[in-house]
């Protein structure tokens, strides 16, 4: 059996953009015929526990009555003062209320080989850190996050990351630039690594209606873009790299979805660009995928990233992408027969590798990228890496 921790398991709201992260690691648990036991720290919505009383492979920790009611005070006092102090407590109970039951659950003999830290070594990892050094447990940590280019918020952080790097029998970074960033962290190689990509549940299951997105293109060249636009993300830059743009390919649209900043609003107002941009605001899951099928290429501009997770998106719809070289989407665009790459924050830079897609779309074969995206991407192509996974940690202890 193994143990799956969370920091949260509200990505499993459809709503969630990281809808198709986790829970997709989850599912391809529970896919594989692997039992599991899955920790949430913080508490858990009702989605997230109709979701489990359907998984019978899993059984669900997440903090116990009397400390969730000691999370949803902390993090609404830290939503009111704006303060992350407030969360960052919160997930402390709920890494004491979940590390007792863990405890229970292992003294009452639950047989546990390996666990797992979903979310990254920051949190997720801290916790499976501290199982393993009460009960001789193997951990390994699935890691994503982007601080390892761009820094931690103190240095105590940093060096409890270290700590649970260099203490966990394996860690499976998302990308080849992210494992080249662990590594020049830690300033050595002595930590075994397995790149693994984030999986997607793109290939299955129906769409979602969008009927602003379907009748905006018009017969025009559509970009996509979607995401939580946070400043690092770069929506700024995208309008910059359109209005360029439009100046030799006035046939052009891009529509936005996800959560974007107010600004973007009134720029695209002010700047007349209603006719060319459309925000769509937070879709849901099965709107990402009818959104992928919409437009013809997808676009990803941020300052930094360990994966990109919109690109597999694309791929999986049979459209190339555009993307900066910012620590992850150039080792997914690995081919000019998957789209273009492009140095981070040059809006000039991107909006000529937009038009180069654009002239030379007929070059671009949707049947040969989907393939792509099957062969190394696709759930038996993701089942497969996470076996080797477990192959090599269970191997350790042989």
């Amino acid at each position: 059996m193994k143990i799956l921790v969370l920091d949260s398991l509200r990505v499993f709201n459809p709503k969630s953009r990281k809808n198709g992260l986790y829970p997709g690691v989850v599912a391809l648990h529970e896919k594989a015929g692997w039992e599991a036991i899955v920790v949430t720290l913080t508490v858990p919505s009702r989605k997230d526990l109709q979701y489990f009383r359907k998984a019978s492979r899993y059984s669900l920790i997440s903090p116990s009555r009397g400390h969730a009611a000691l999370i949803f005070f902390l993090l609404v006092l830290g939503k009111l003062l704006n303060s992350g102090f407030f969360g960052e407590k919160a997930i402390s109970v709920g890494m004491y209320s979940c590390f007792s039951q863990v405890a229970r659950e292992i003294k009452n003999g639950r047989n546990i080989s390996v666990v797992t830290a979903l979310t990254s070594a920051l949190r997720s990892g801290l916790f499976a850190r501290q199982v393993s050094t009460q009960f001789g447990i193997p951990y390994m940590v699935f890691e994503h996050k982007t601080n390892f280019a761009r820094g931690f918020a103190s240095k105590a952080e940093a060096t409890s990351v270290r700590q649970t790097i260099e203490q966990a029998s394996l860690v499976a970074p998302v990308s080849e630039a992210l494992r080249l960033n662990i590594e020049s962290f830690l300033g050595h190689n002595r930590v075994k690594q397995i790149v693994t990509p984030n999986p997607t549940d793109m290939a299955s299951g129906p769409g979602g209606h969008i009927a602003r997105a379907e009748d905006f293109p018009q017969g025009r060249f559509a970009f996509g873009a979607w995401t939580a636009w946070r400043q690092i993300k770069r929506l700024d830059l995208l309008l910059d790299s359109l209005a360029h743009i439009l100046q030799s390919h006035p046939q052009t649209c891009l529509i936005v979805a996800g959560p974007f900043p107010e600004w973007a609003k009134t720029r695209v107002e002010e700047e007349n660009l209603g006719n060319h941009v459309l925000l769509l605001g937070e879709i849901d899951r099965g709107q990402i995928k009818t959104l992928a099928d919409i437009v013809d290429c997808v676009l990803v501009p941020s300052d930094h990233e360990t994966f990109a997770l919109p690109v597999i998106e694309g791929f999986a719809a049979g459209i190339p992408a555009v993307v900066t070289r910012c620590g992850g989407p150039e080792d997914l665009v690995s081919s000019l027969s998957l789209g273009r790459t492009v140095p981070k924050g040059d809006y000039l830079k991107f909006a000529n590798a937009m038009k180069e897609v654009i002239d030379n779309y007929e070059c671009f074969d949707s049947e040969a990228i989907k393939v792509h995206y099957t062969k190394f991407y696709g759930e038996e192509a993701i089942m497969k890496k996470w076996r080797g996974l477990y192959v090599f940690v269970d191997g350790l202890q042989k």
